[in-house]
């Protein structure tokens, strides 16, 4: 391998973006929305200098109850600063905490992507850009990236398969299975920050966008994660369960309690406890906690033994399970 080669393979290996894998499938994910998305409302503002340093920042949680079920979240989404790296004769943009797409022969791009929590119960979700404004910030030579199959490592190369701006859409979204066991599904919203034409080296940047996520839940309450305190426990000793929850609905929700119970092997109820009565605002993500105090029989029968939280409301809203060991020996 020469020289620049291996500059430029360590540069690529140390820059914070996703890796290959990664950002194959986030493209994958912007392929498949590409027929959605909006088109491009750009500015004519020059910058007057190219060293900033502070990276986009994401504001809002708007949630409005559009219709019964149905519900909307606002993001808004502002980049201030950046900066233009030249590294072996091409300019990178760079911007803190921003991934890059890195498509072989295709111009190394910076996203951004926001991690929205939502039920398990959530379906139609849809994201929309209600506003974009970009500015011009010149002609630069944005790099490609190529595969060096001797080497086994990306390199940079102004080699490209793309005419005209790329990447050719604003934002893309991809909605998880449900994970943590089916606690709760994830809404990965992705933004282009920048768009570059290497016909002709026209470059523009984001300013600002407002993008509008909106998805039906029939419950509004998202348990994010749930833990005990331990995972083996002695007879008698305090038994304590967290939940992670956040409420997605446009509406604060009150009079909740949290119900800890404890379940032997054969599914008997050996123990429970409740919460404090408590509420939870629209768009906000809270840890709640019940104790058992360690009432149960000291007769214990075999293992597995399971705890169960449950979110109580007018209505059960979300529980989740935790297996845990008791040990009848002091």
């Amino acid at each position: 391998m020469n020289h620049a080669a291996q500059s430029q393979e360590t540069s690529i290996q140390t820059r914070k973006m996703k890796t290959l894998a990664t950002g194959l499938l986030v493209l994958f994910v912007l392929l498949i929305n590409s027929l959605a998305c909006g088109g491009n409302k750009a500015g004519e503002q020059m910058p007057s200098a190219m060293n900033n340093t502070t990276g986009p920042t994401s504001i809002a949680h708007e949630a409005t109850d559009e219709a019964k079920d149905r519900y909307t979240v606002t993001l808004n989404i502002n980049v201030s600063k950046y900066n233009i790296v030249k590294e072996n004769g091409f300019d990178i943009i760079e911007i803190p905490d921003i991934s890059y797409t890195m498509n072989e022969s295709e111009p190394m791009m910076p996203y951004m992507h926001i991690e929205y929590e939502l039920p398990s119960s959530t379906r139609d979700v849809i994201v929309e850009e209600v506003i974009r404004i970009e500015k011009n910030i010149g002609f630069l030579n944005i790099p490609s990236l190529r595969y060096n199959r001797s080497t086994y490592a990306m390199e940079l190369t102004n080699q490209t398969n793309i005419s005209g701006f790329y990447p050719h859409i604003n934002y893309s979204l991809y909605v998880s299975p449900p994970i943590n066991e089916g606690l709760c599904k994830m809404a990965y919203v992705y933004i282009i920050l920048a768009k570059f034409n290497p016909d002709t080296g026209a470059t523009r940047m984001l300013e600002s966008t407002k993008i509008n996520l909106s998805f039906e839940a029939p419950i509004t309450l998202a348990i994010i994660d749930y833990w005990t305190d331990r995972d083996e426990y002695f007879v008698e000793e305090p038994i304590t369960g967290n939940m992670r929850i956040k409420n997605v609905g446009a509406e604060t929700l009150t009079g909740l309690t949290a119900n800890l119970t404890l379940w032997n092997a054969f599914g008997h109820l050996v123990d429970f406890s409740l919460s404090e009565p408590f509420e939870i605002l629209a768009g906000e993500t809270i840890n709640v906690y019940a104790t058992l105090t360690g009432s149960y029989p000291v007769e214990i029968s075999p293992e597995p033994y399971v705890t169960k939280m449950s979110i109580i409301g007018y209505i059960e809203l979300g529980n989740a399970r935790e297996y845990i060991s008791i040990n009848n020996s002091n």
